[in-house]
């Protein structure tokens, strides 16, 4: 291979790797001094004390809301909402805005990702158990993969713009404000 066949099949390389790779993650300004959402009624979404009980425990495992208090972890289960699917249901699709974080309840859903190589390529599954969406409650990113139903299930889930990120404002300002103390 001659020097200019290499320029040229290391800038094809670097051309292609640069359509695969997320180049950055945005996220909205936030100012509690300009938040208008402390007065905003919250909805809250009924819940046996079963459900409530089970959401608790898978909510407690997840990062975001390790450091909830007790207050705030209610308000948590209370905006959620349950969604049931069915096999073949796509839950998320890749590349499509955000719009909820995904809590299992129970059921087994494969994770897809497109590839420059490959579409639609299993990369993994959760057997009930974990969630997925975080992104949309953190940032305004697109989703990163698909998720799609292999079994009949229950998720629960938090919207993005109602109640999602007026909670996940709330915690970040708290959780900053309790470390600089």
């Amino acid at each position: 291979m001659t020097l200019a066949e290499a320029k040229i099949k290391n800038a094809t390389l670097k051309s292609q790797n640069q359509y695969s790779r997320r180049k950055s993650v945005f996220a909205e300004q936030y100012n509690p001094e300009d938040d208008e959402d402390d007065d905003v009624e919250r909805i809250i979404y009924p819940k046996s004390d079963i459900q409530r009980q089970r959401l608790g425990e898978a909510v407690r495992n997840i990062l975001l809301f390790r450091s909830l208090d007790l207050q705030q972890m209610q308000e948590v289960l209370d905006a959620m909402f349950e969604r049931k699917v069915k096999p073949g249901d796509m839950v998320i699709k890749q590349g499509d805005d955000g719009d909820n974080f995904y809590v299992i309840d129970n059921g087994v859903y494969h994770i897809y990702v497109d590839t420059d190589q490959e579409k639609n390529k299993l990369v993994g599954k959760y057997d009930n158990a974990g969630s997925f969406g975080e992104l949309a409650l953190m940032y305004n990113m697109p989703r990163a993969a698909t998720i799609e139903a292999a079994s009949d299930g229950s998720l629960w889930a938090m919207g993005d713009e109602a109640d999602g990120m007026y909670f996940y404002r709330r915690w970040k300002c708290k959780n900053h404000n309790d470390q600089r103390d």
